[in-house]
């Protein structure tokens, strides 16, 4: 004589076997994700744009209350790194003078050391106009420093 399992029985036993399934399934899409997360931290690594060593120099432009505004920007870079900055003021109007002077006196604690493709400068010793010159003049000098 045979025994037969009662409905609940099976019913158990399917829930056990979609959990296993599911289970399964799920270990294999986070190994496919992990294996396509190192496959793209390598290809970010050999298109990683790289800079010449030298220095560059360009002039930034930018909008002030007072006018069209500008700065020189003089950079040295080694192995994509900032090495020194100088940045020569060029304003007209004496307001503006000023916030490139206080921009000036800060730049550099901010901008050296730093990898040139990670400086993003909005506001150095509360000039908040300044370094949107001096961003317009460091997109020049990638430019000119791309490989």
């Amino acid at each position: 004589m045979s025994q037969q399992k009662n409905p609940t029985q099976k019913w158990i036993i399917l829930i056990v076997i979609i959990l296993l399934l599911g289970g399964l399934i799920a270990f294999m899409m986070s190994e496919r994700d992990e294996q396509a997360v190192t496959q793209d931290q390598s290809l970010v690594k050999t298109t990683a744009v790289l800079f010449k060593d030298g220095t560059y120099s360009a002039t930034g432009n930018y909008a002030s209350p007072g006018g069209s505004e500008s700065i020189d920007v003089t950079l040295s870079l080694k192995e994509n790194v900032v090495t020194s900055v100088v940045v020569t003021p060029k304003a007209e109007n004496p307001a503006s003078k000023n916030w490139q002077t206080r921009f000036i006196s800060g730049v550099e604690k901010v901008v050296v050391g730093k990898k040139i493709s990670e400086i993003n400068l909005d506001e150095v010793s509360g000039s908040s106009l300044t370094p949107i010159g001096f961003m317009d003049a460091l997109e020049k000098i990638k430019l000119e420093a791309g490989a």
